[in-house]
């Protein structure tokens, strides 16, 4: 009746990586996941680096 399709055509906006990403988001805030904290900053950059360090790094 409306000459059009029988049905409405909607793509996603965002990737899967993105879209997964998101869901990982609503999950930690619905207290889902825990996640790990770091009281001083030093105990972040530290571990960051160590994890860094770990693995080889090719420019």
């Amino acid at each position: 009746m409306e000459a059009g399709l029988p049905f409405v055509r909607k793509l996603s906006r965002y990737n899967a990586e993105t879209e997964a990403a998101m869901q990982e988001e609503g999950d930690i805030i619905n207290g889902d996941i825990s996640i790990k904290s770091y009281p001083p900053a030093r105990e972040l950059f530290a571990e960051s680096d160590a994890e860094i360090d770990g693995k080889r790094c090719y420019s």
